[in-house]
């Protein structure tokens, strides 16, 4: 039957089966209209063919816009309402959101550091391949001693941080540190590493230096937010400055000493990507030891120990030190010793169960040098190379000389004289 969409009920059979309209604002769709009107967007059409072809096989009058407000139509305005979200389920939509945000940016992040790495492992190689110190012959010094026991030479390097800038006006002329001031403090302790071994060989023999290297030879440029601001080069730069510079001063030695060992110990600062991303010896300062050890291959008197841990034994005349960077031990209102003491009493049972004790517990990381009394040895800490900082300045209020340590060993007594040779 024929009509229109007002107050008027029409009975009809189509396509769809036998429906019912109810005209009006609260026109309804029976189940078998709205199956014919689902038909017929199934097959491509829009609601302005429906609507046409719905009012010819019905005799009434159905627009596009009653077919656009028909129950279930997208966009239809009496499409049944979705229920709004709970407030735990919108946090936990917002937590997730934010997790996945997270993920993308720390994947970016990891494959720029990836990219990085593998370019300055390029960069490295290539200029590791071109810079092989060749054979150089350098003769040993006279041994001219006395007779006291032999001795051995013992250097401590740590903390570097190659590439950092200190600028004196930030510090208030306080501090100040760049490339060319390491330069001056690096020949200033080679000088003075020199000069203290021809005083005591005049007593003893003193034919072998063993040299700690205690991490962080780089400042590198990812350790704290804003560390871009604070540094004079990228961590490509110092790397290879390090490298070049610190090498060439280990062969400079062997005119003072007849044999040059050296363990390498990575710090926090040459650590690759944020911290617990990658493993403790995927680390800037390894890299360098590596490359050091590539660049004095022709050197025969110059050895090298570069462990993967982050600490190791070194046995001195029949002495025991175990070095490490010191980056885990904690400090209490600024104050490390409480924390060096607790690590070094720690260290002891751990070394005494696996029988392998030792004497002396030497760290670096604190900037601040100190001899520490400990049962049968001593704990050293050793001190840094810039000196003030803005940091430690405005925030501790504190700045310690720039300063290295260096000391004797005698079969007999251990460390039997020490030297803080400061660099300013």
């Amino acid at each position: 039957m024929a009509g229109s969409l007002g107050e008027t009920r029409v009975a009809w059979r189509g396509p769809g089966g036998l429906a019912v309209l109810r005209g009006g604002e609260g026109l309804e769709w029976d189940a078998g209209l709205l199956r014919r009107r689902d038909e017929l967007r199934a097959q491509g059409f829009g609601r302005t063919a429906v609507a046409k072809i719905l009012s010819g096989e019905t005799g009434i009058a159905i627009t596009p816009d009653k077919v656009r407000h028909s129950p279930g139509w997208e966009g239809g305005e009496r499409k049944e309402a979705e229920r709004a979200p709970s407030i735990e389920e919108r946090v936990q939509d917002t937590a997730k959101r934010l997790v996945e945000k997270d993920d993308r940016e720390t994947l970016k992040r990891l494959l720029e550091d990836r990219a990085a790495v593998e370019r300055i492992a390029q960069v490295i190689g290539e200029a590791a391949a071109r810079a092989v110190f060749p054979p150089l012959e350098i003769a040993p010094p006279a041994q001219v001693g006395g007779d006291f026991p032999e001795e051995e030479a013992v250097l401590v390097i740590s903390d570097v941080h190659i590439g950092e800038l200190v600028d004196p006006e930030e510090t208030g002329g306080l501090g100040g540190y760049n490339l060319e001031i390491y330069n001056e403090r690096l020949a200033k302790l080679e000088s003075a590493v020199r000069e203290i071994a021809a005083i005591h060989r005049r007593a003893y023999p003193l034919r072998r230096l063993r040299v700690f290297f205690l991490g962080d030879m780089v400042d590198n440029q990812t350790i704290f937010r804003g560390q871009a601001h604070h540094i004079q080069v990228g961590v490509t730069e110092q790397v290879l400055i390090a490298t070049r510079t610190l090498a060439a001063s280990l062969v400079r030695l062997l005119d003072s000493f007849e044999e040059v060992r050296c363990v390498g110990i990575v710090g926090n600062h040459g650590r690759i990507g944020m911290k617990g991303e990658a493993r403790t010896h995927d680390n800037w300062d390894r890299i360098v030891y590596e490359w050091m050890r590539d660049l004095t291959v022709n050197q025969p008197r110059i050895t090298w120990q570069i462990p993967k841990a982050w600490w190791a034994i070194e046995e001195v005349l029949g002495w025991r030190f175990l070095v490490t960077h010191g980056d885990d031990i904690k400090s209490w209102n600024s104050i490390p010793y409480y924390g060096i003491d607790r690590a070094d009493g720690r260290y002891t049972k751990l070394m005494a169960a696996n029988q392998t004790p030792y004497h002396y517990f030497v760290v670096g990381h604190f900037h601040q040098a100190a001899d520490l009394d400990a049962v049968g040895g001593e704990k050293i800490v050793n001190g840094a190379w810039p000196g003030a900082s803005p940091f430690s300045l405005k925030v501790l209020q504190s700045a310690s000389r720039p300063s290295q340590m260096f000391f004797g060993v005698t079969p007999k007594h251990g460390i039997s004289w020490r030297y803080r040779v400061y660099l300013d």
